[in-house]
């Protein structure tokens, strides 16, 4: 999406280049970069336990196919 709206921006930039279409282009590419570095940032802390279950599940002994909520001592059922 932030590279579409770029790309569109700077093809304009190209069209009418001028000292004040360049900063602003510029302006809106540092912003975009910093927004995408923020929600990825919130999007790791958010689903770091997601995360976390499923590299686990992949690691298990049983394979990937367990479950991802099976309860402490409880052995790991088949998804499949």
């Amino acid at each position: 999406m932030y590279s579409a709206a770029l790309l569109f921006i700077w093809a304009s930039v190209a069209g009418h280049a001028n000292a004040w279409t360049v900063t602003l282009a510029a302006a809106v590419t540092v912003l975009a970069v910093a927004r995408v570095r923020a929600e990825e940032r919130l999007l790791r802390t958010k689903y770091a336990v997601c995360l976390a279950n499923i590299r686990t599940a992949v690691n298990h002994p049983h394979g990937a196919a367990t479950t991802l909520t099976t309860k402490p001592g409880r052995r790991p059922r088949s998804i499949v």
